[in-house]
């Protein structure tokens, strides 16, 4: 059976909605407007998602990080919200490609142990 392979890119808007949608659900929501300094990086864990939020009328400057199944899972629930369909049993992994967080959905067959790139 052939194996299907799918990327999705998120934007920076995508990243920090997807986010703030978490830090809602967890109660301490942000203004999406409120962040600055993002950046992705490379961890044991996978990707690392680093930004500055402000928070309440002081706008109080706070460092966040995620990473690992913090960050997927948020990613996963911005997709599930944007109606972006994840097959619930495909292999997911979350992949740093040109600076860009990407998700990468593998379905079926074997994946090959060798890529070939042009």
């Amino acid at each position: 059976m052939p194996a299907e392979l799918r990327h999705i890119i998120f934007s920076t808007a995508d990243i920090i909605d997807a986010v703030a949608e978490q830090q809602k659900a967890s109660g301490t929501p942000f203004e999406a407007a409120a962040v600055s300094n993002l950046s992705l990086s490379d961890s044991e864990n996978g990707p690392c998602l680093g930004m500055t939020i402000f928070r309440g009328p002081a706008n109080a400057a706070q460092a966040l990080t995620l990473e690992g199944e913090e960050l997927a899972v948020a990613v996963m629930k911005y997709c599930f919200v944007k109606k972006i369909p994840l097959p619930r049993h495909a292999e997911k992994s979350l992949h740093r490609v040109n600076n860009q967080l990407a998700l990468m959905i593998s379905v079926g067959g074997r994946m090959s142990r060798f890529s070939v790139s042009t």
